[in-house]
């Protein structure tokens, strides 16, 4: 009788055993979906779209890893490599307690970054951005439903293992974080010319032609070739266009009726052209009638109306270099 007792309060907890263990599993199977904020493959992502309640970033790989921002722009490639590696390495620190969830949830829908994610052609993954912790050691999550939109009801706190900083930044849904700043970008063998406007100065105005180690300077007034230019000169000066950034967009300046001060036109070996046009903006409108107007009395800043139709703040110790006087390329007598 009593090893029939103990058959029966074996099977009985050997019963309850594997009922635990199948709700424990089903639980951590439901935690894990819950919890799963990495992307695996991050080469496939082509589009990635983060938003908040005013702004919206939309990021589009092209071809060879370049990625277009809204559309229009390129995108920081720094910040593009920043983001997929936090993509790919996200994990979960914490669950938050049940006690905040509710008003975590509540502060991330009302107020965090909705960040979602595509792979072959359809969304991968969705999920809410919000604040650093206390600490600034992690940053609270929250997934979202693919197919519903909505959050799952348990918040978490992520982090980057072995970055010890609030990941929120890494999701700005500030085009101004994404925007490439890249004005020029070249080495001496991808340029084919640089053509050098001076429009208060015509006489000043010239184009260099590269042709390997070959160098010839032209004057464009009267389309004369210049002897005996200094190539080491010429070697410096082209140097000075490799990786020139803007500072930042100003969409508060209107250049259309200003003349400018430089035109700065360099056409790649591939036959394409970015041509920049570079002003002053001083206050004193009578100087620049003058003719008197430059950047060498103190100034720091100039406007660029690059390519795309955008104004921006370039810095004069940088891009000064690149807008010489024609005799600056002279031998030395």
């Amino acid at each position: 009788m009593k090893k029939n007792k103990i058959a029966i309060l074996l099977v009985f907890f050997l019963g309850t055993a594997a009922v635990w263990f199948v709700i424990t599993n089903q639980s951590s199977t439901i935690n894990e979906a819950f919890r799963s904020f990495a992307v695996a493959d991050t080469a496939a992502i082509y589009k990635i779209i983060l938003s908040d309640k005013l702004n919206t970033v939309i990021l589009e790989r092209q071809t060879k890893g370049a990625w277009k921002l809204n559309t229009k722009n390129r995108a920081d490639n720094f910040a593009l490599k920043r983001l997929l590696y936090t993509i790919n390495k996200i994990d979960v620190k914490t669950p938050v307690g049940k006690k905040d969830a509710d008003a975590v949830i509540k502060k991330l829908v009302g107020h965090a970054v909705k960040c979602n994610i595509y792979t072959n052609g359809e969304l991968e993954k969705s999920y809410y951005v919000g604040d650093a912790t206390p600490d600034n050691l992690g940053t609270y999550m929250v997934l979202i439903d693919n197919e519903t939109q909505q959050p799952s009801g348990k918040p978490f706190i992520t982090y980057v293992p072995g970055y010890n900083s609030s990941l929120t930044t890494h999701y700005s849904a500030d085009t101004r974080s994404w925007r490439d700043k890249t004005v020029f970008n070249y080495n001496e063998p991808e340029i084919r010319s640089i053509k050098v406007e001076h429009p208060q100065k015509p006489e000043n105005s010239y184009e260099l032609l590269i042709n390997g180690n070959q160098y010839q300077l032209r004057t464009l007034s009267n389309n004369n070739l210049i002897k005996d230019i200094d190539t080491t000169t010429v070697k410096q000066y082209l140097t000075y266009f490799f990786n020139l950034n803007f500072e930042a967009v100003d969409t508060t300046v209107t250049v259309a009726k200003e003349e400018p001060f430089s035109i700065v036109t360099v056409t790649d070996i591939k036959g394409i052209a970015n041509k920049v046009i570079f002003y002053s903006l001083k206050n004193n409108t009578e100087e620049r009638k003058k003719g008197k107007e430059s950047f060498q009395s103190g100034q720091v800043q100039l406007y660029a109306l690059l390519d795309n139709g955008d104004v921006v703040k370039v810095q004069v110790y940088l891009f000064g270099k690149i807008m010489p006087e024609v005799n600056y390329f002279l031998k030395s007598k």
